[in-house]
């Protein structure tokens, strides 16, 4: 799983796992009428997660930092620091065939 939940740390420094909060109907499509009313990011459904897709991920959508990496919107704990994107894929033509940053 590649979200970041919250996490209590204990006093000896590790993660205690018992205390984790997770997304609501984590896994679970969210782009319904009648769950996030088709909108991605933050959403009452998915309760602490959000409910984002691959496309969302891929336009940088606020919340869906995280992922999913394929597929269509589905709760998750997709909020974090975006970091290096589609590592290891070619990308000099999305790039307008420059180097650097894109």
């Amino acid at each position: 799983h590649r979200g970041a939940f919250d996490r209590s740390v204990v006093e000896n420094g590790e993660e205690d796992i018992d205390a984790a909060v997770s997304p609501d109907n984590e896994g679970v499509p969210c782009n319904g009428r009648n769950r996030c009313n088709g909108k991605a990011g933050d959403c009452a459904y998915c309760g602490t997660g959000q409910c984002c897709g691959y496309s969302d991920y891929n336009a940088g959508v606020d919340g869906c930092e995280l992922g999913p990496l394929r597929g269509g919107r589905k709760c998750g704990a997709w909020r974090g620091e975006l970091g290096l994107k589609n590592e290891g894929k070619a990308c000099w033509g999305f790039c307008n065939r420059k180097a650097g940053d894109c």
